[in-house]
Order: structure tokens, then C-alpha cells, then sequence
């Protein structure tokens, strides 16, 4: 049924193959309408209803809606198959709570090998709570119907007032002993302990500190002096920045809150490899090296390896996840552990790359192997700068492109060597001395003329 076309002609196996399946939808008219049948074409994915000819023309241009195997809409199997439609919402439940209603239901009268903590708990509890039918005979849970309104209002800027209409009409329209909210702000209430926190924080508007921990009382910033709140037109202080702060904690918590996720997370401990064979992360060179060098973290494989995207993110937020640890419950094994992390990886742009190294990637020195020695010049007219040729000075020295004086820069031949690459010592042994940016703004004025 999905080998359709033979170039631009459609195949004669395909052609009689549409024939006997309107002949077996016209045998099963328990689910037809009248003298129709359902369209299975991608379009009509099964919900609309046209007569035959329709339907033979339809799948004849569009063929048929993929992985459509067993033909549920048009009557196969009614019975006996336990099968049913995909639901999309159901699934994007279930992705985005981050857990598996039907793992701990299904569980709940296994042995458990030890208590949930107390956060867990919360948790497993309320989707628990939560997973019950919106009525007698629903096939919809409390959880779902909150998570399906929220997503629609989402995806289709819906106002509050909207949102309560439809949620009271739908409210009416079901039996009187439903558990369904009529307005949005009940609905909300359903999904408040399911998601993932986040925190405020005010930030200097120049972004030379967060006003955190020892400076959280300070009106203005201690580095630059710029005033850490700004009048509205009606004389209200407001923040002049905010920092919105994800907590990676708790996110990786939820990982192992389910099950096929935490089961997923110690594959690189449990599954045997091909001799010479790369099949994950944990089969590179940075990785054994960091097992090797810290055994006691390697000693146990629910310890997170990071690998982080780091525009915008500040690695000392891992200081106590990686020394401290956080305990948590895998329910895979049904164990409480302390998860622990550490950053193996950074994926960033050059600018990202500026803010993590502490080396500034604009003006001459922006390479951070030559640094200040290197060969950068100042375009003349554009006033940009330009690392035209300073490729020439790491390849071989009897490369002929050295020699060469047409098309590089003319008449000059590149005799030089590269720079040495300094190791982590000998650079912490350059910036040791310098001033910290935190320190005042005279040591930042320091630190700006170094």
C-alpha cells in the first residue's frame, strides 16, 4: 500500500490493492457513515468521511497515511485487537511530564527495594493522584485534560477569558461527576507540582555581578555603580535586569524519576561494546581519561557526564552538583543515590567561548593560541581585523605553500614557526596576578588597560 508510484505512473499492484480495500471498508459498514467510508489519505488521516470515488481518487494522489498496517477505522480485527489510535497528546504528556504513568501503576504492587525521597514522592504521588479518569468511563485522565487546554492555549495565544469559556462549555458537556476544572487558573492547579523550577535573579544592567548571595541587599552595582532598579510612569521600582535561572539539579533528578529514561542513562555500564567499535560517548578518549583520573566518581555509572551547549551558561553552577552531589531516586532500580556531575564537553560560539575561557575573542588578540603573539593587522580602509596568512606559520616548514608569493601575500615568504602552546600552568601562571573584575572598579580599570 506505500509502493504507489512507478516515475510518474502508478503501479498496477497499488491500483488493485486500493480496489479490495474499498471492497473490505464496504464489508465492515460498522464504521462507515452511510454509504461512505473513511479516508485514510495523509490529509484526511482517518476522521473525514467522502464516498468511494473520492476516497479512490484521494489515495491514488496522496497515497496513504503512514504506518496504517492494521486498519482499525475500516473494520479489521474489531474485536479481537487491542490496538488503538496513537495519541499525540497522550504522548506529549507523557514527554513533557517527564514520567511514565503506566510504569508506576503498573508497579505499584511490586517489591520496592527502598522509599522514594521526599521530593520523589511528591511526585510519583501526584501523577499518580492525577492519573485518575476525568469521569466514570473516560478514557481521558484529570492529567492529560489539563496538559491537552494548556498546550492548546500555548499553541494558539489563547487569552484567559478564552480558555475559561471553552473549559466551563466543556464542563457542561460531560456527566455532572467529572473532575474538571472550569477555569484556567483550576486547570493550571493540576499541572503547579509537575514542573521544573526556576528562579529571578536581579542582575547589574551592564552584567558585572548578580545581586546574589552577599550582594542580594545591594541597590547598586559595586563594579560599574549603575542602579539596580528603574521607575516605571507611575513611580514603581522595577528591576533594570533579570536573570532567569534554570537549576540543572532537579532536571536531571526527573531523568531518573523515569523509567525508561533512567534506565537509558547507565546503557554505557550495562551493555557490552564490539572491540574497536565507537557505539557512545563513554567509548571516547575524554572519558576514560576522566575515569582514570577520578575513580571514585567512575565508581558509580548514574553519575552524569555533561555535555553542554554554553551560550550564555556559567560552570560554577556545577560546583556542588560535582563536589556535594544531590540525592535522588532511580526508579529503574528503586534505590535512593547521590547524583553526582561533572562537565566533560562544551559546545559554544566564539563569543561563549570568550566568556568561559576568560580570554576576550575581539580585537588583535582574539586567538587564543597565539594570544599576544600574534600576527593580526587592522585592515586599512574596512578597520576590521584580519588573520589573513596567520594560517602559514603551523604547517610544515618545507610546505611549498610558505614559499609561495602570488597567492598569499605578495613577495613574502613565511620562515616563522607557530607559538608555543602553553599547558594549564604555565597560562595560570600569566593571569594569576592579574586583578579580578569583582574586586572594584579600579580593578577593573586594572584589568581593562592590562
Amino acid at each position: 500500500m506505500y509502493d504507489r508510484l512507478d516515475g510518474r505512473s502508478l503501479k498496477p499492484n497499488f491500483l488493485k490493492g486500493v480496489g479490495e480495500f474499498i471492497e473490505f471498508c464496504k464489508e465492515h459498514p460498522i464504521c462507515n457513515d452511510g454509504d461512505k467510508i473513511r479516508c485514510s489519505c495523509p490529509l484526511c488521516d482517518n476522521r473525514r468521511c467522502h464516498d468511494t470515488e473520492t476516497v479512490r481518487v484521494y489515495w491514488y494522489k496522496k497515497g496513504f497515511v503512514s504506518n496504517y498496517y492494521q486498519w482499525i477505522c475500516q473494520g479489521e480485527s474489531l474485536v479481537e485487537s487491542s490496538h488503538v489510535q496513537p495519541n499525540q497528546y497522550r504522548d506529549m504528556v507523557i514527554d513533557a511530564l517527564g514520567n511514565n504513568q503506566e510504569h508506576l501503576l503498573n508497579e505499584e504492587g511490586n517489591s520496592v527495594e527502598e522509599e522514594p525521597n521526599d521530593e520523589a514522592k511528591k511526585f510519583i504521588d501526584l501523577l499518580k493522584a492525577d492519573g485518575d479518569p476525568l469521569y466514570e468511563g473516560s478514557k481521558l485522565s484529570v492529567l492529560e485534560m489539563a496538559s491537552r487546554i494548556a498546550s492548546l492555549k500555548c499553541e494558539f495565544n489563547l487569552n484567559h477569558r478564552c480558555v475559561d469559556g471553552f473549559a466551563s462549555l466543556l464542563n457542561d458537556a460531560i456527566p455532572n461527576n467529572n473532575q474538571m476544572g472550569r477555569t484556567f487558573n483550576s486547570t493550571k492547579k493540576v499541572l503547579e507540582g509537575l514542573e521544573l523550577p526556576h528562579e529571578r535573579i536581579h542582575t547589574c544592567p551592564k552584567g558585572c555581578l548578580l545581586f546574589w548571595k552577599g550582594d542580594a541587599q545591594l541597590d547598586k552595582c559595586r563594579v560599574c555603580g549603575s542602579d539596580r532598579y528603574k521607575k516605571t510612569a507611575k513611580g514603581k521600582l522595577i528591576p533594570a535586569k533579570v536573570l532567569i535561572y534554570f537549576p540543572i539539579t532537579p532536571r536531571l533528578q526527573r531523568l531518573y524519576s523515569t523509567k525508561n529514561i533512567s534506565e537509558d542513562m547507565t546503557w554505557h555500564a550495562k551493555n557490552p561494546r564490539v572491540q574497536n567499535t565507537f557505539a557512545h560517548p563513554s567509548d571516547s578518549q575524554a572519558w576514560k581519561h576522566l575515569d582514570t583520573t577520578f575513580p571514585n566518581f567512575a565508581s558509580e555509572p548514574r553519575n552524569v557526564r555533561l555535555g553542554l551547549c554554553t551560550d550564555g551558561f556559567a560552570p560554577h553552577e556545577l560546583k556542588q552538583l560535582r563536589e556535594v552531589g544531590a540525592m535522588t531516586y532511580d526508579i529503574s532500580s528503586k534505590q535512593n543515590f547521590n547524583l553526582r556531575a561533572t562537565l566533560l564537553w562544551t559546545i559554544s560560539d566564539f563569543p561563549a567561548y570568550g566568556m568561559l575561557s576568560g580570554w576576550s575573542t575581539a580585537g588583535k588578540k582574539a586567538c587564543h593560541y597565539c594570544m599576544d603573539k600574534s600576527k593580526a593587522f587592522w585592515l586599512e580602509h574596512g578597520g576590521k581585523v584580519s588573520w589573513f596568512d596567520c594560517h602559514q606559520q603551523f604547517i610544515p616548514h618545507d610546505h611549498p605553500f610558505r614559499k609561495n608569493k602570488t597567492a598569499f601575500c605578495k613577495n613574502k615568504v613565511e620562515h616563522g614557526m607557530g607559538p608555543h602552546i602553553m599547558c594549564g600552568e604555565e597560562l595560570w601562571q600569566c593571569v594569576k596576578d592579574l586583578p579580578k573584575a569583582t574586586d572594584g572598579p579600579e580593578a577593573l580599570k586594572k584589568l581593562k588597560s592590562a
